[in-house]
């Protein structure tokens, strides 16, 4: 077991106050780097990842290779503070819901060096484990909270949607600390390295590609026709 993943394990199982503090401690182990490609930050503006000039690549999308264990999944990886991500979530989630069987379409929320962004994540599958019917709900305050600017979010912001949502603190706490919870954050930050993911929304597809709006020149109706086509290519092979 690597560094990261024992400070990931016992960061979440200690007894810690709040969500933000929670990802104070994700925030510093993310930051240890032994045996992984870590996702260490984005570009200064999300939805636009810088390009290698000396790298010519006439695919619309990364290979990454083929991880089977994949292979029935489309990953968006997402931000609540990324302003693309507010603007075309939820409609590229309503995409989601049109894939062919046996496909998937799963957000992840961006496991990054930023204890906003670590906070948020925390929040969001807290979220999923008690209240699932209610995300629609819990992601209108996330991305209401992550795109204000005066004041900037903070990471106590997340949890405080789940208490306006009526949950109690006692219930907060112990889905944190859930073996669940550990595990699914584990497997965001561990997917945000498979995935290379480097601006937001990303996606990664099949376990074999990824892309995103870089690719269509900013285009959202032609990345969801190039995603289209990659499952596809998925499926078919």
């Amino acid at each position: 077991m690597t560094n990261r993943r024992r400070f990931l394990l016992s960061a979440t199982a200690a007894g810690l106050a709040t969500l933000g503090s929670a990802a104070s401690q994700i925030a510093r182990a993310q930051a240890i780097n032994d045996d992984d490609d870590a996702t260490a930050g984005l570009p200064n503006v999300p939805g636009r990842g810088s390009q290698d000039s000396s790298r010519i690549n006439v695919r619309p999308y990364l290979e990454i290779g083929n991880f089977v264990e994949d292979r029935d999944r489309v990953f968006m990886f997402f931000l609540y503070t990324c302003p693309f991500c507010a603007q075309y979530a939820q409609s590229l989630e309503s995409w989601g819901k049109t894939i062919p069987k046996p496909m998937l379409f799963v957000p992840v929320p961006l496991m990054v060096d930023d204890p906003v962004a670590l906070s948020a994540a925390a929040a969001y599958y807290v979220a999923r484990s008690l209240v699932p019917d209610r995300m629609a709900e819990f992601e209108g305050f996330a991305y209401a909270a992550g795109q204000q600017h005066y004041p900037a979010p903070t990471p106590v912001d997340f949890p405080q949607i789940l208490y306006r949502m009526g949950l109690q603190r006692s219930a907060v706490l112990a889905a944190l600390h859930s073996p669940e919870t550990r595990e699914r954050l584990l497997r965001a930050a561990a997917l945000a390295r498979r995935y290379r993911v480097k601006v937001t929304p990303d996606f990664g597809v099949g376990g074999r590609f990824v892309t995103n709006a870089n690719y269509t020149g900013g285009n959202y109706d032609t990345l969801v026709q190039l995603l289209n086509g990659l499952v596809s290519k998925v499926m078919s092979s």
